[in-house]
């Protein structure tokens, strides 16, 4: 045998025999021996960090990533607000995206429940960073984080590998899995001349793997950026719209930081963000007008004592408006936009409307 010739000894008792089939009803399969021992056979097995099942699903693959991804989350959560946010997101991207994301353009065909399953950890973490309660919006938590979903960076991820085989930069046998292009096929001028020839596929499970759906993604591609020959320069033309975080959410004693955020995402106390989730029957002020932001930071009769010192601190560094109290001014230098922020957090703090 090979093992034989070349002085290979294999351990019976550590292997197992996996056989994956979509079918319902399996045909026997004779036992497999090595060394005269018999192997066993077992529904799914664990392979360089990732599950494979015999139905050739990622259950059991996710329901692991989970598991791990959860218990990490945890700890976020009893040090939400004993770290500054900056240290959470640091956190988070190091200790449980990559759990998210480890050999994710193999897995990438589960589910839509599973996928959303993932997504849930990533929303945790992302309120727990920012501060933000569950009232916050999912677009306006990621607009305030300034962070992609994970299918977008799983989307990413794919084109980046594809674009190394195009390229001749992953092994040989990797590499020749690209398909030929349509003008190598076919004697006529088309179109998609240039386009790769798309993979047949005749399950949904296998036509959203990796090779068939990578193929469809690279050909919508623009021709500038298949022309790309770099991994850097490609990387750099896939992120060239990715979702910047506003500097400024970084500053300042947590508890103001994350009441300022709250306000700014439209999920804090004040009423108007809760009558707007049913959670209050009524969205005015004790003073009777409608408890927006502006009217907390511009109206309110309650703040008329410390609303000038407000005021004259950013009247005399930028425009008086809401946006330049709940964004910065983007025109001013970051020491200005500091002292906007320091401003701001103590007119919540001086307010004692929230509960710190």
């Amino acid at each position: 045998t090979w093992a034989n010739k070349w002085i290979v000894k294999f351990n019976p008792a550590k292997s197992e025999s996996l056989i994956i089939s979509k079918k319902l009803y399996k045909q026997p399969h004779p036992p497999v021996f090595m060394s005269d021992s018999n192997i066993a056979s077992v529904e799914s097995h664990k392979q360089l960090g990732l599950f494979f099942s015999n139905n050739g699903s990622w259950h059991q693959h996710i329901d692991y990533i989970n598991e791990k991804a959860w218990a990490r989350i945890n700890i976020m959560r009893r040090l939400h607000m004993k770290l500054d946010r900056k240290s959470l997101e640091i956190m988070y991207k190091s200790f449980i995206r990559p759990i998210l994301e480890y050999a994710d353009v193999v897995w990438d065909n589960c589910n839509n429940y599973e996928k959303c399953e993932l997504d849930k950890i990533q929303t945790v973490a992302a309120r727990l960073v920012t501060g933000c309660t569950k009232l916050v919006s999912i677009e306006d938590l990621y607009l305030e984080c300034g962070w992609e979903t994970i299918e977008q960076r799983r989307y990413k991820h794919k084109l980046i590998l594809f674009f190394k085989m195009v390229k001749g930069l992953t092994p040989e046998y990797i590499s020749s899995l690209v398909p030929p292009s349509v003008g190598q096929s076919s004697n006529y001028n088309l179109r998609n001349f240039d386009s790769l020839q798309l993979i047949s596929a005749r399950t949904v499970l296998y036509s959203n793997s990796f090779l068939p759906s990578v193929v469809k993604d690279w050909n919508s591609l623009p021709d500038e950026a298949k022309k790309i020959e770099t991994v850097a320069t490609f990387k750099n033309f896939l992120n060239k719209d990715n979702p910047k975080t506003n500097f400024l959410s970084y500053f300042g004693d947590r508890r103001a930081q994350v009441i300022h955020t709250r306000i700014r995402t439209n999920c804090s106390a004040l009423n108007q963000h809760l009558h707007r989730r049913n959670i209050v029957e009524s969205p005015n002020c004790t003073c009777g007008s409608i408890e927006s932001a502006y009217h907390f930071f511009f109206e309110c009769t309650g703040y008329n004592g410390i609303r000038p010192k407000l005021f004259e601190t950013v009247s005399n560094l930028t425009s008086l408006n809401i946006d330049t109290l709940l964004h910065g001014d983007p025109t001013k230098s970051k020491a200005t936009n500091v002292q906007i922020v320091n401003a701001v957090h103590d007119f919540i703090r001086d307010s004692k409307r929230f509960d710190f």
